[in-house]
């Protein structure tokens, strides 16, 4: 069996057209035993606890196959009542095998367990890092909702219904057939009518099949939306209070519970009536078996003792909860195939292309940066470009800002340094080098990014400045940061100080406070390229005035890229940028900028700062 699947080779994007992150539904167009195959390899690491059970199971059906067929012996002793000898040692094997068999399934139900709690951990393991290394277009696209249904929802349901399909193929297929073999040794004339049941089983199997497969991808769907609902409220929940939107959202949350519940039970009814269809035909099998017994001399059957006619019936009677629960196998392989194909689709996207050779001993980060006929266009709106043949030449050790007006370029000039998104066309290069041949992670750890959209840990505040990086920097140098960041003034109002929980996003501080944060984790790395996302904007102005000093000091013999953030910051830029329209309309100092009073930055400066030109320590231009 393991040779057979390592025949033919496949790979599931072989069966995904579009492999590119940007793709909104990554789903595998394959047939479902292709799709089997690709889970199998999956099940390779604990391909050996399953056969191990396995055989444990079919010993176990075997013990009660034999079990049965020992009752002809006692019937058929021919004294015409039971032998107590006969009797006793009957007895005697039944302690015996019965215990046996209790051994068996102990193993076999231990070891299957844990061959699909290891599963579990192996796949959702594989598509959570998997997902942390896809690009960003990746997240355009596809929101918390469905990446989360996928972790949770979508991996239950490939591993519950294939590891129970599993299991119950085993179980009652090694039952039913021990029970058969049981059967026809001992007559096979009246054990074949069983095979009256296989076109009735086939029609039930493919009409069952057709409808769990539509309405598996409804539940799917259905997830994912109760997933981003859910998602939405909790991080939204002061906006819900705001607009006393309470009653909405609850509305919203209840219409897709109540077509979850809907769907599940229309699944319930259909699996119900195949089941109850199957056993109704066994059922007549049976009596159609007691018929033939009845008439065996006048339809020349061989001779049917009553043995035989006891064995037969309590095998055939026996197989009625197997046959039935084989029905289902294929329901479930159905149902859970569905979910896989929708993970391995999700497996079978490209994550983000680091295919750089160079490393941090190969280039010098502290050299300049340029950008050469940089063209750009975010891939979820190709016919929008953002860059056309943008060139800028930024020299190593000098402090650099980008204004204008929302939508102009700022921000992607920015995240193509840091290859958040990949040019279409030029390149941008550090120290002469693309920065595509550059490892990513040799890149970013040169480069410290401080946003106006702060992203915190719920973990302490220290956690939240080492970040990942715990074991790189002494207490003191964490302390050094926080100090410079301003961090400490705040933290000391807390019992706990820097060792205080901020909560969820961190929940327990106001925007200010999160952003020092942010500046902290970028003080304490000390990279070479600094870039500055409105790093100030929700500072007060004392803070602010603190934290200059600090970006100050944290800004020389580095190159920094500042977009359009508080005056003061803009003002000490040694060249400021005004971008329009993906191109740079003015360059200059402030003082010389601000002199033209018809141009760009004049206008930009005078209608987003207020107006008033003495007046520029608390104003900033727009996001960008």
């Amino acid at each position: 069996m393991i040779k057979f699947f390592k025949k033919k080779k496949i790979a599931a994007r072989d069966f995904l057209e579009d492999v590119n992150p940007t793709n909104p539904n990554p789903v595998l167009e394959c047939s479902n035993w292709h799709a089997f195959r690709l889970y199998w390899r999956f099940i390779i690491p604990v391909q050996w606890a399953l056969i191990v059970a396995i055989v444990c199971i079919f010993i176990g059906s075997g013990i009660d196959a034999y079990l049965i067929s020992s009752i002809k012996h006692i019937v058929d002793n021919g004294e015409g009542v039971l032998n107590r000898t006969l009797l006793l040692g009957f007895a005697y094997l039944l302690v015996i095998f019965m215990s046996l068999r209790a051994v068996m399934q102990f193993i076999s139900q231990f070891l299957f367990n844990w061959a699909q709690s290891k599963l579990n951990v192996s796949i959702s393991e594989k598509v959570f890092a998997h997902i942390s290394r896809m690009p960003q277009s990746f997240f355009d696209i596809h929101g918390s909702g469905r990446i989360i249904s996928k972790i949770q929802y979508e991996v239950s349901l490939m591993l519950s219904g294939i590891s129970n399909s599993l299991l119950t193929l085993s179980r009652d297929g090694s039952t039913v057939i021990s029970f058969l073999v049981v059967m026809f040794y001992t007559n096979w004339v009246l054990s074949s009518v069983i095979f009256l049941m296989i076109p009735f089983v086939y029609f039930v199997l493919k009409f069952v099949s057709g409808s769990i497969k539509k309405i598996t991808q409804g539940q799917m769907a259905s997830s994912e939306t109760q997933t981003r609902l859910l998602n939405e409220m909790i991080h939204g929940h002061a906006v819900v209070n705001l607009y006393n939107a309470q009653d909405f959202e609850h509305q919203r949350f209840y219409e897709q519970i109540e077509t979850i519940r809907h769907r599940s039970q229309k699944s319930v009814v259909i699996t119900n009536l195949g089941h109850t269809f199957v056993q109704f035909i066994a059922s007549l099998l049976l009596v159609l078996v007691i018929v033939l017994a009845s008439f065996a001399t006048e339809l020349n059957l061989p001779p049917i003792t009553p043995g035989d006619f006891i064995v037969i019936f309590s095998a055939m009677f026996g197989l009625l909860k197997p046959v039935r629960n084989l029905s289902n196998i294929y329901t479930g392989f159905v149902s859970s195939l569905t979910g896989a194909k929708s993970i391995m689709g999700l497996l079978a996207l490209n994550t983000e292309d680091d295919k750089g050779t160079l490393t941090e001993k190969e280039v010098d980060f502290t050299q300049e940066i340029r950008y050469e006929n940089v063209s750009f266009a975010y891939p979820t709106r190709k016919d929008e470009p953002i860059l056309e043949n943008f060139n800028l030449t930024l020299e190593a050790g000098k402090s650099y800002a980008f204004v204008g007006k929302s939508g102009g370029g700022k921000s992607t000039i920015v995240s193509l340094l840091t290859r958040t998104y990949d040019v279409d066309q030029g390149r941008i290069t550090i120290n002469g080098h693309d920065i595509r041949d550059i490892k990513l992670e040799a890149l970013r750890n040169h480069v410290a990014l401080v946003s106006q959209n702060v992203h915190l840990f719920d973990d302490t505040i220290y956690n939240n400045i080492v970040y990942c990086d715990g074991d790189k920097y002494t207490p003191e140098e964490v302390a050094k940061a926080a100090d410079m960041a301003y961090v400490t003034n705040f933290a000391k109002d807390f019992p706990e100080g820097l060792n205080t929980r901020i909560g969820s996003s961190g929940s327990r501080l106001s925007g200010g406070q999160r952003q020092r944060i942010s500046i902290a984790r970028a003080i304490l790395r000390n990279k070479p390229i600094i870039l500055l996302d409105e790093a100030t904007s929700a500072l007060d102005n004392e803070s602010e005035y603190f934290i200059q000093q600090s970006i100050q000091e944290l800004q020389k013999g580095k190159t920094v890229l500042s977009i359009a953030h508080r005056l003061s910051t803009i003002e000490n830029s040694d060249e400021i940028f005004v971008i329009l329209g993906g191109e740079i309309v003015e360059r200059g100092k402030h003082e010389d900028l601000i002199q033209n009073v018809h141009g760009e930055y004049h206008k930009l400066y005078t209608r987003d700062f207020g107006g008033n030109l003495e007046n520029n320590s608390s104003n900033h231009t727009n996001d960008n």
